[in-house]
């Protein structure tokens, strides 16, 4: 049975409060540092680290994937707003550990990398993901003979090797994560973000869909620090006092792409 080796923290932000995008993300980074200051929780690093990438999400047009718990997605590192890396990744959810940690997500390929995370959301709940992220070249994929190629296992959904596969209601978010700093809790040392999704505005523009804090530490062999563990839920549930930032009816981000449509 898979070992979960990755923790990662994610709060839901109000959209609204992301006006002037760079000082809202600095602000909030304010808070989060005055949260953690009162925790006794240490902070090392800066924000001052920002990514571009691009995003898509694939199913079959009976959303197949999604209904069984899976997630395909496409994400290309941009640099000057050009792709510089591709990569996909098959990933599995299930609030049961055991279930999620059974299921083969694996790739043939070389570049392959699996990890077995449990995902934390608010107010404080699991969800355990196990995924494999792999460098393409290619992805233009139509067909689930397209996806057994790079992630075989999705062949237990037992589906049609020529049946459809395709982009999520034409959903493309271009993705901004800022990071650099880093939680210290002790033993466990959690780099934090702040990811911002822009989608089309349906009049030929952008706008801002999701934003999102998030926080995650690692342990290679599942050893994690209780101490550490209790400290970073403190932090997680203290920042969702924060009512000018915590949208507690946000939506995540995969419910997002799920109900996406070019024309909100």
């Amino acid at each position: 049975m898979a070992v979960v080796t990755s923790r990662e923290y994610k709060i839901v932000l109000k959209t609204a409060a992301f006006g002037d995008r760079d000082k809202a993300q600095k602000n909030l980074w304010l808070a989060v540092q005055a949260i953690a200051n009162e925790l006794q929780i240490k902070i090392k690093g800066f924000m001052n680290e920002q990514v571009e990438r691009k995003v898509k999400f694939f199913d079959t047009p009976n959303r197949d994937f999604n209904d069984q718990g899976y997630v395909l997605r496409i994400r290309d590192s941009l640099k000057n707003g050009q792709p510089e890396k591709t990569k996909a990744m098959l990933k599995f959810r299930s609030p049961d550990r055991i279930i999620s940690g059974g299921v083969d997500v694996s790739s043939p390929l070389k570049t392959s990398e699996t990890k077995f995370e449990e995902d934390i959301l608010t107010p404080f709940r699991s969800q355990y993901a196990y995924s494999t992220s792999v460098e393409i070249t290619d992805s233009n994929w139509q067909t689930i003979a397209n996806i057994t190629q790079v992630f075989p296992g999705i062949s237990a959904l037992g589906l049609n090797p020529t049946t459809p596969v395709g982009t999520i209601n034409g959903f493309v978010a271009n993705e901004t994560v800022t990071r650099g700093a880093i939680i210290d809790f002790g033993k466990e040392e959690a780099p934090a973000a702040i990811t911002l999704w822009n989608v089309a505005d349906g009049v030929g523009g952008e706008k801002l869909a999701i934003a999102e804090f998030s926080f995650a530490y690692s342990n290679a062999t599942g050893d994690f620090s209780p101490k550490s563990a209790n400290r970073a839920k403190n932090l997680f549930e203290k920042l969702q006092t924060l009512a000018e930032w915590y949208d507690p009816n946000g939506t995540t981000k995969t419910k997002f792409v799920m109900t996406y449509t070019l024309t909100e």
